[in-house]
């Protein structure tokens, strides 16, 4: 099945004149405006856009550890996935939870592993001496530095997979989870991993390293709710656009942890990632996170995998995610948010300020910068062009959305990417920005099937973000839309591989109803 027919015209784009190189400079203001929006123009695209979307039919049983167990997910035969989706369901303690993920999962954690390394690092290089040597430095990263500041129940959870992987006849599990972790954490640009070397060798390190070129980290998320909304409901959604077609989406997953003393939540992603790189929890918080590339970073901090699993278990609202940031440190720069479908429905029951609803955390280390809707500073700041100072920021109220720049003055000082408006995640910023504006315009409220639309147009597909003509092109390789007040999501992963290869937003949208299990 497929969501019905929707089409993505730009609010912008219909009340934008074309750009025009003869027209005349009256002052300063009018010069930043007509750039501003000739360069929203040029992003602008008036044609339809229809994910492919197929509801689960059930789950089928692949193997059980006590209260755990592994699944499948049957979706019928309208998908394009050649290998299945997994759902990994976790209960218990810590140790309970960690030595069933261990235990059951110990040959497909290892098999990801060798599949996505020496994809990364290329085959020729990949043996089993140069495996193990960049394993020794992961891990050391790990055990010296990252962990310091992981709570204990994860660090039990750890434990617990050590003990269940190595009780199934697997000694690598161990190593593997702490490697991914740490690989997750780093910066997007290899070579920005001296500024970590710097935090914890001291400046006489500053000198360039080759550690090949930058991994993809194009990554987008937003988040709408009030009068924008059917029914004034929480909706979000996350793009993950990284490094395509490795191979590892045989092992795409979704992590339900229900944890004996915390909320139960569910994560995204590949078996062998643990934490959360996008998920929703029981009480309707979600967490997303962006690549913001800064020159002010560290290890020494609450690893944001880790972090943002710790919020979805331990609070229903944006005040509470923002105090268990504050009490944490960063690491590497990130732009995350946090939504609350609690906060959500307080706003539309008593229509008090927005600002609570949804929460922008703009990162590098020590410090983070907070961003509500509307937030002037994200209003107000220009970036240079030959004309003069351009608009960058086009905030609206009751929605919230990030790529991979910062809008606080601080964080742009030690921004390391180009902050022009023809980069890819400025257009990727207005591709939000038009959608959510556009469905006000014509008077549709925002549902799941909208939240799809939006998040999958700004997935990278190639140069056209409404069209999936050229299914090799982009890097999308997870798209998600979040329904966190009926805690319904629709998900999908790239597909397939080599020459068949297709980007996520361009694959099949499964939409998964996770009350069964929450409620389990």
């Amino acid at each position: 099945t497929t969501a019905r027919q929707r089409t993505s015209r730009s609010a912008a784009a219909a009340a934008m004149p074309p750009p025009s190189s003869s027209l005349p400079v009256l002052c300063l203001a009018v010069v930043v405006v007509v750039v501003a929006l000739a360069a929203a123009v040029a992003q602008a695209q008036v044609q339809p856009f229809t994910p492919l979307t197929a509801p689960v039919k059930g789950y089928n049983t692949v193997r059980t550890h006590g209260d755990s167990a592994v699944y499948t997910i049957d979706a019928g035969n309208a998908t394009t996935y050649v290998y299945p989706i997994y759902l990994v369901e976790l209960k218990g303690s810590r140790t309970d939870i960690g030595y069933a993920y261990g235990y059951m999962l110990h040959k497909e954690i290892e098999d990801m592993y060798d599949i996505f390394m020496s994809a990364l690092i290329g085959t020729q290089w990949y043996d089993e001496a140069f495996s193990a040597l960049v394993e020794k430095l992961l891990v050391w990263q790990w055990d010296d530095y990252l962990s310091a500041e992981v709570p204990p129940q994860y660090l039990t959870e750890l434990e617990g997979i050590k003990a269940g992987a190595e009780a199934a006849g697997s000694k690598r599990v161990y190593n593997i989870i702490k490697s991914v972790i740490v690989l997750a954490n780093a910066p997007g640009d290899l070579k920005d991993f001296i500024y970590i070397l710097v935090r914890e060798f001291g400046p006489h390190t500053l000198r360039p390293i080759n550690l090949g070129g930058p991994i993809r980290g194009m990554c987008s998320m937003f988040a709408a709710w009030g009068s924008r909304t059917e029914g004034k409901k929480l909706f979000s959604g996350r793009n993950l656009d990284w490094e395509k077609n490795l191979g590892i989406n045989k092992y795409k997953v979704i992590t339900l942890y229900r944890p004996d003393d915390g909320y139960s939540h569910v994560t995204l992603g590949y078996i062998g990632l643990w934490g959360a790189i996008a998920g929703m929890s029981s009480k309707g918080v979600t967490v997303h996170e962006a690549n913001l590339e800064e020159n002010e970073i560290t290890f020494g901090g609450f690893p944001w995998l880790l972090r943002l699993r710790y919020i979805m278990e331990s609070t229903y609202s944006t005040m509470g995610a923002k105090q268990i940031w504050e009490r944490t440190n960063n690491t590497v720069g990130f732009n995350h948010m946090v939504a609350s479908a609690a906060e959500a429905a307080s706003y539309a029951n008593t229509g008090k300020t927005s600002a609570g609803v949804a929460l922008v955390m703009e990162t590098m280390f020590n410090y983070t910068a907070y961003f509500n809707d509307n937030d002037p500073r994200e209003r107000d700041a220009t970036t240079p062009s030959p004309s003069g100072p351009v608009q960058f920021g086009f905030p609206l109220p009751e929605a919230l959305w990030r790529t991979n720049h910062g809008y606080d003055p601080t964080i742009r000082e030690h921004y390391l990417w180009s902050q022009a408006v023809n980069t890819s995640t400025f257009n990727r910023y207005m591709y939000l920005h038009n959608e959510i504006a556009n469905y006000q315009k014509i008077g549709e409220e925002i549902g799941l099937e909208e939240a799809t639309v939006i998040i999958a147009v700004a997935a990278d597909k190639g140069p056209n973000p409404y069209s999936c003509d050229d299914l090799m092109a982009g890097s999308n390789v997870i798209s998600a839309a979040f329904d966190a007040t009926e805690l319904i999501m629709s998900v999908a992963w790239e597909s397939n591989s080599g020459a068949n290869w297709r980007s996520a937003c361009c694959s099949t949208y499964v939409q998964v109803d996770l009350n069964y299990w929450f409620n389990k």
